[in-house]
């Protein structure tokens, strides 16, 4: 969950941070703080780097979290898959400069 700082913001975190697992959803959610100087005031291509990094360690906190729980989720499959996908969203940022 993406919390961007602004007027409407009524919570917002002060660092990356993780949500306890819900059994009821079978999930875990990860807070990240969107501020102005770290992503507004930055360029496209900056700002979509600053989201790949902020997924990458999101799902770094999650499988630390979740090695202590048999999910039996294939974290290196994922986070394959989750690196492919960060490579077609940086990479037109990258070429467009």
């Amino acid at each position: 969950m993406f919390y961007v700082e602004g007027r409407l913001s009524g919570w917002f975190p002060d660092r990356l941070s993780l949500s306890n697992y819900s059994p009821k959803d079978r999930s875990i959610g990860v807070y990240v703080p969107v501020t102005r100087s770290a992503f507004h005031r930055r360029s496209d291509g900056l700002r979509r780097r600053f989201i790949a990094n902020q997924v990458r360690t999101g799902l770094d906190m999650v499988e630390k979290r979740m090695e202590r729980r048999d999910f039996g989720i294939d974290f290196v499959s994922l986070r394959m898959d989750v690196e492919h996908v960060i490579r077609l969203y940086v990479e037109p940022a990258v070429s467009m400069g």
